[in-house]
């Protein structure tokens, strides 16, 4: 069993460095599809139904799922609130909540398994440096993962500056997400979502919104 562990932390030591010589050697790294484009209907729920049934392996492993959620919208109010459902249905442990605005680094240390914390939408992910996982998660050295939120309206072209981005920030990740998907847009006038992996930790949930749901470039 000793043998098979060590060969198993040589191999994520190895794919680590892999990833980290592709992106300093100029290699473009993209986001890996875990939804494919899936009508919502009239249901948002079907948006949670299927992200918890997808992430079913890593949920299973991580003490902290990170959400990138807007509360004040009703749509991701309701995207929560049936992950929850969904999650304590399939698992038999019940969610513990925290406000990342609120938690302290003790309360996050002492949350007990499956610790969910709220952050804001754009928040909840490593694409860019994050002091909140940096100072209260990596320590711990527990698994984690994050689900971030990301509204779009009409596919567009890519602009012009994330085409070689090498590493993806937050604003390249949705519009090369986006483009990476749209060719599985069957009927235009549906309201479709999807969801992309980027690297270890972080999902992003794609969710068409209707146009008076946008808000104003």
């Amino acid at each position: 069993m000793k043998t098979i562990l060590s060969i198993i932390a040589a191999s994520f030591v190895v794919i680590a460095a892999c990833m980290l010589y592709l992106v300093k050697t100029g290699v473009v790294m993209r986001s890996a599809p875990y939804i494919k484009p899936t009508t919502i209907q009239q249901d948002i729920e079907i948006v949670a139904e299927q992200s918890i049934l997808r992430l079913f392996p890593d949920l299973q492993n991580a003490k902290f799922v990170l959400w990138g959620l807007d509360l004040n919208k009703e749509d991701q109010q309701r995207f929560l609130a049936k992950a929850q459902q969904e999650y304590e249905r399939r698992f038999p442990h019940k969610v513990k909540l925290l406000n990342s605005a609120a938690a302290s680094s003790e309360e996050v240390k002492d949350c007990a398994t499956p610790c969910w914390i709220l952050m804001p939408q754009e928040g909840a992910h490593q694409l860019e440096p994050n002091m909140f996982i940096d100072e209260n998660i990596k320590p711990l050295t527990e698994q984690y993962i994050s689900i971030s939120w990301i509204d779009f309206q009409n596919p567009e072209e890519v602009p012009a500056e994330c085409i070689d981005q090498k590493y993806l920030n937050l604003f390249c990740m949705k519009w090369v997400g986006l483009n990476e998907a749209q060719r599985r847009f069957k009927d235009q006038g549906q309201r479709y979502f999807f969801m992309r992996k980027y690297l270890d930790h972080d999902y992003f949930v794609y969710v068409r919104q209707h146009a008076q749901e946008m808000p104003a470039k």
